[in-house]
Parts: C-alpha cells; sequence; structure tokens
C-alpha cells in the first residue's frame, strides 16, 4: 500500500498545491500512473533537504498535468539543482544557466534555453552526432521497407524530416513521406519527394506555441509548407495535409484546432487527422494512453464531420466502425 511519510508529504502537497495525490493514499503502488509515482519518488528525495538534488530525466513520459507539478516541486527546492534534460518547458521555467556538452566543449548560456536553443541550432543540425543519427534511421527502417513491400501490395509511408533519411527510405520503396515539420526542416525532403513522384502528408508545427492569431497564423503556416512542396515540384495530388495535434500548440488550441478543422478547407488539399490516444485526450479526460479510445472516437467522429480525409489511428476496427457510423447519418 502506499502511505505517506508521516504528516510531511501531505503537508507539502496541501501548502503548495503542487499536485492532488491525498486521492491515492490509498492506492496499490501498481495503481498509480507512471507520473504520479515519478513524482513521488521526487518528492521523497527532497523530504531529506540535500544541498544538491541529481535528477536524470525526471521529465520522461509526463502529460502535462505532472510535467507542471515538476516544475514547481523543482523550483521549490532551497539547494542546487542538477537535472539532465531535453525538455524545453522545464528548461525555459526552472533554471537560469544551463551547461550544454556540444562536441566535446562545455558551453554555458545565461538567460534561459530560449538564447540557447536559437544560438546552437544550426550548430547543432551541422554536427557529427546528427549524420550518425540519420545513419543508424536509415539502418533501422529501410531493411524494415523492403520487407514490406516485397511481401504485401501496400502502400509504405515513412515518417522523417531528414532529407538522407527520404532518400534512403524511397530508394528502398516508400510511397509516402510523413513530415512532421512541413518540408521546413530540410529542403531537401521536398526535392527527394518530388524527384521520386511521391506522396506527402505535411504537418503544422512550431518550436514555440506563441502566435498572434493562432487560426490565422496557422493557415499563413500551412501556406508556407504548400508553397514549399509547389517550389519543389511536387504535384498537388500528392498532397495532404495534417493539422499538427499535438506539436506546437497548447492543450486549448488543440481543442480549438479539432474544432475548427473546416478551417482547412480553403487550402484545398486532403486533411489527414491524428489524435489517436494522444495527450489532450488524456489532458481532458485525465486517463492514460491506453484508455484513450473512447475519446478518441470522439475526434474522429469531428474529423469526418469537418471534412477530413484520412485518419490515423491505433484502435482501427473501433474507428473504422465508427466512420461508417458516421458517413451513414451524415449522407442523409
Amino acid at each position: 500500500m502506499f502511505s505517506f511519510v508521516g504528516n510531511c508529504l501531505f503537508i507539502i502537497l496541501m501548502k503548495e498545491g503542487y499536485i492532488e495525490l491525498i486521492k491515492s493514499k490509498d492506492l496499490l503502488i501498481s495503481e498509480l500512473s507512471g507520473g504520479e509515482f515519478k513524482l513521488i519518488q521526487v518528492i521523497k528525495s527532497m523530504l531529506t533537504n540535500p544541498d544538491l538534488l541529481i535528477m536524470d530525466e525526471p521529465d520522461v513520459f509526463l502529460d502535462f498535468t505532472n510535467l507542471n507539478a515538476l516544475k514547481n516541486l523543482i523550483n521549490s527546492h532551497k539547494g542546487t539543482t542538477l537535472i539532465i534534460t531535453h525538455n524545453r518547458y522545464l528548461l525555459n521555467h526552472c533554471f537560469n544557466k544551463i551547461i550544454h556538452l556540444e562536441n566535446m566543449e562545455i558551453q554555458e548560456f545565461d538567460g534561459g534555453y530560449v538564447e540557447y536553443n536559437f544560438s546552437l541550432l544550426q550548430t547543432k543540425i551541422e554536427t557529427q552526432e546528427i549524420f550518425i543519427a540519420e545513419e543508424e534511421e536509415i539502418a533501422r527502417v529501410t531493411p524494415v521497407i523492403e520487407a514490406v513491400k516485397k511481401h504485401f501490395d501496400i502502400p509504405v509511408s515513412i515518417d522523417t524530416y531528414k532529407g538522407k533519411v527520404t532518400l534512403a527510405a524511397l530508394q528502398a520503396g516508400a510511397d509516402l513521406v510523413n513530415d512532421i515539420w512541413g518540408f521546413k526542416h530540410d529542403p531537401e525532403v521536398a526535392a527527394y519527394t518530388a524527384k521520386y513522384n511521391a506522396a506527402c502528408c505535411l504537418m503544422h508545427n512550431r518550436n514555440e506555441a506563441v502566435y498572434d492569431d493562432f487560426q490565422k497564423d496557422f493557415i499563413r503556416d500551412m501556406q508556407e509548407c504548400i508553397a514549399i512542396a509547389k517550389k519543389a515540384n511536387v504535384p498537388d495530388d500528392k498532397i495532404m495535409l495534417d493539422p499538427g495535434v499535438g506539436f506546437g500548440k497548447t492543450y486549448e488550441m488543440n481543442l480549438e484546432i479539432i474544432n475548427h478543422l473546416e478551417i482547412m478547407k480553403q487550402l484545398n488539399y486532403p486533411v489527414l487527422l491524428g489524435t489517436s490516444r494522444k495527450s489532450v485526450i488524456g489532458l481532458t479526460l485525465d486517463l492514460p494512453a491506453d484508455e484513450r479510445v473512447e475519446g478518441t472516437l470522439a475526434t474522429t467522429v469531428i474529423g469526418v464531420m469537418k471534412g477530413c480525409s484520412f485518419v490515423r489511428v491505433h484502435d482501427v476496427k473501433e474507428n473504422y466502425r465508427i466512420i461508417k457510423m458516421t458517413e451513414a447519418i451524415l449522407s442523409k
């Protein structure tokens, strides 16, 4: 059984309002979510008031609610905190100094992650680490593509935003390039897509969820992606668009774009909706990924009603049935 250590944990949680773990006091450890269990471990370490608190990627697999609670816990620690993390939210809200190891050199930045991000982004793209990552990605995906194409007569999609990976995948037989950066990260992705006459799915994305007017900026971003495809001579009938639910958007923005998918009709391309089991559903229903089928189905129905041509889902049978029923109703 899980229980508090004396009254200490109860006092911390109630006084600071970080997370509502009091409701979990009678649960088995196995009944806690991964995020709740991880936060309990952090709190347990903090109760000893260490002068130096060290955490290795404590944010991994946390949804936004638990991530926000972790942020508050980190900021409440009075001693020195050393955290190894790639999480932009924590970097922006918890630290005033970041040490980044790049090419065997220690580089120190004051003023937060935003300065670090823009000053090193181009350099990072050009480093040997990126090259190695591309080669490893190619080694992983190309044998799978070749095997699928050999045994099944079905189209195969490659998810990548890297030019070299795109080329290798298309040479291996991939039929569609799904780029989460909508051709904006690497211009070679668009060039190779056109050269091999492949289809593409251009997803909306941004580095930060900062907009002047969300819907208008969203459309402009999508138009930029389309322009890159057109400049590379990708045919119109090879282009589909993805609103990018869960990417470069706040929780509220994710709900908003799902509710206003019809604005994408003005772009005159088929729309693919990918919401299956995503965090916007988990945050709304307070459910882990494997219990988000009903939430996914709700978004699928809205997608069909708003004019989407494709949905990308985990639970195919359930979504197929609900699409079939939705279309039958809409046809009358």
